[in-house]
């Protein structure tokens, strides 16, 4: 599985030559604990991050978001 992410501190130490990353050693074991391969974004170029940003909204709204409840439709808060 790949998984795009941006070049944060927490994820990587260095950016080395040819675009290759030094990554922490934290993340490299949650990497492996997972099964993931890591993909990141260029840097200083937010059109490769869209995606990224994309599934953080999607999860904040899918996953984060409380259910509304009301007894009827005309109950729903607006």
């Amino acid at each position: 599985m790949e998984a795009m992410h941006d070049n944060h501190s927490a994820l990587v130490q260095e950016i080395l030559a040819g675009g290759r990353r030094l990554m922490t050693p934290e993340f490299q074991a949650l990497a492996a604990h997972y099964g993931c391969t890591a993909v990141f974004a260029n840097p200083a170029s937010g059109n490769d991050k869209g995606g990224v940003e994309h599934l953080v909204q999607w999860a904040q709204r899918n996953l984060f978001s409380p259910v509304p409840e009301a007894a009827s439709l005309g109950e729903m808060p607006a």
